[in-house]
């Protein structure tokens, strides 16, 4: 299947708890994923924090994958979830191309067509929560 992810490019913070900023969505983080084609809204094609990146032929399982969550954690009455995986942005199997695309605020393209095998080699289990 065809898919198009919307994927956090900075990390998200909140300068008045580390421990709140680090349940908060990281670079790499997907956000959500939808069917290629998909009508994105100016807000979700234009926020400098985010991009949409456009996987061509990846499995249900794969796409499933993507937004998997860890197992929720309970921190006095707030329930904790973070994503289990991420996208290694910076990674080698990210082409130079691809990552120059990323990182173009100006948003030449605003759906990034990264290669399925690429992007599929550069996703990653997240570190142990802190």
């Amino acid at each position: 299947m065809d898919v198009e992810a919307r994927v956090r490019v900075v990390d998200k913070v909140n300068p008045n708890s580390q421990e709140l900023s680090d349940s908060l969505f990281k670079r790499g983080d997907v956000l959500t994923v939808q069917v290629a084609g998909w009508p994105w809204t100016e807000r979700e094609r234009t926020n400098p924090a985010w991009r949409i990146i456009r996987i061509n032929g990846i499995t249900r399982a794969q796409a499933d994958n993507l937004v998997s969550q860890d197992t929720p954690r309970f921190e006095g009455e707030r329930i904790i979830r973070r994503r289990s995986v991420k996208i290694d942005l910076d990674g080698v199997e990210i082409q130079q191309a691809e990552r120059d695309k990323l990182a173009d605020n100006g948003r030449a393209e605003p759906v990034i067509t990264v290669p399925t095998a690429d992007l599929i080699a550069a996703v990653k289990p997240k570190p142990a929560r802190p």
